[in-house]
């Protein structure tokens, strides 16, 4: 979670204003950090790191390199001083600090988990901005009889003084989506286990020579694993269909084309690839059932019956769990264990590509 500081920054800010605004809200992410107790992750980072563009941070964000962000916009202590000074009326806290992330990312850790802490934050940053603001001000006011006329025609740069406007690149929608994201992936699961035990007496019968010589080792292994994969790439597509028939938008509509803009639902959810996006999806679906079929392929040609069914029920209850927990919200540990897995692969073998894929990500997004 970054926490990215503006205030009082770059070279198009106010000179001689001491900066209170950013500095109050990121002690406060410090203070979270150092307190042990369990929080976000929150990264307190420079506007020098964005080149002093919060368009940057937007970018970031867009691209998973951030949960979230809160920006503490370029000159957000100067506005306040601005604003009882000079009796600026028009004065907009909520225009202080922004919260940008993404829910359709993770709606469901992020609504649950997430976005509850990061709403106890902002409400700790504003009250503590709040508290030290109208004190610094009431002070000067007792000698300046027009900062206290000024309070009075601009009560909202003393209480609340700032806020977050709150921008979602990209919202979960439509929620029709919901079954596809949860659900439907322990479908696909079942479908990959159907298959599998579908057709072991198919292949076994390549074994018997009834009327065809017997297949070699080799040969049987490559028609198991041929006819497993070929299988698959009709079954994913299928499952695919169900998506579209749940009116999930996957050839384009919607006018929001930028990275860093809010999506506007009215006109249906953004798709990243035009009217490639179904094919994509349409891939994605097939290599996460060859990563799971092929496994029980391999597991069983290895221990063979009955202690398949033991390893079906390893899997099952595994792999729903990770379904609805993503890795990055993974223990350290957790990552750990992936980054060494990944780091012995050339040692022992190659990797699926669902898992090299998935633990690339995972070490990206720390």
């Amino acid at each position: 979670m970054y926490v990215v500081d503006f205030d009082g920054q770059g070279p198009n800010s106010v000179p001689g204003v001491e900066p209170l605004v950013g500095p109050i809200v990121q002690g406060l992410a410090r203070t979270q950090v150092a307190s042990g107790t369990p929080t976000l992750g929150w990264g307190p980072l420079s506007g020098a790191d964005f080149g002093y563009d919060p368009i940057a941070v937007r970018q970031a964000v867009y691209d998973w390199k951030a949960w979230a962000a809160i920006i503490i916009m370029p000159n957000a202590t100067s506005q306040l001083y601005n604003a009882v000074q000079n009796g600026n009326t028009s004065y907009d806290p909520m225009g202080a600090c922004q919260l940008i992330y993404q829910s359709a990312r993770d709606d469901t850790n992020w609504f649950d988990f997430m976005y509850p802490l990061i709403s106890q934050f902002q409400t700790q940053a504003t009250s503590m901005v709040g508290q030290q603001w109208a004190k610094l001000v009431l002070q000067n006011a007792t000698t300046d009889q027009n900062l206290l006329r000024n309070m009075v025609n601009v009560p909202q740069a003393i209480s609340p003084a700032i806020g977050f406007s709150e921008y979602d690149l990209r919202p979960f929608y439509p929620y029709t989506a919901i079954p596809a994201t949860t659900i439907g992936l322990i479908y696909l699961i079942i479908l990959s286990f159907f298959s599998f035990a579908f057709y072991l007496p198919i292949w076994f019968r390549f074994l018997n020579p009834q009327g065809h010589p017997p297949l070699r080792f080799v040969e049987f292994i490559a028609v198991r694993w041929g006819g497993t994969v070929l299988a698959y790439l009709f079954m994913s597509l299928a499952y695919s269909f169900v998506s579209l028939a749940f009116q999930i938008n996957f050839s384009g509509g919607n006018p929001t084309t930028s990275q860093t803009e809010v999506t506007d639902i009215a006109f249906g959810n953004p798709d990243a690839y035009g009217h490639g996006t179904f094919p994509v999806y349409w891939m994605l679906n097939f290599v996460a059932m060859c990563a799971l079929g092929l496994a029980c392929e391999n597991v069983a040609m290895v221990i063979g019956q009955p202690w398949t069914g033991l390893w079906l029920i390893f899997v099952s209850a595994f792999s729903p769990g990770n379904l609805f927990n993503v890795l990055t919200t993974k223990t350290v540990g957790y990552h750990q264990r992936l980054d060494r897995l990944l780091r012995y692969r050339h040692r022992t073998c190659i990797l699926p590509l669902g898992i090299r894929v998935a633990i690339a990500q995972c070490r990206r997004s720390q």
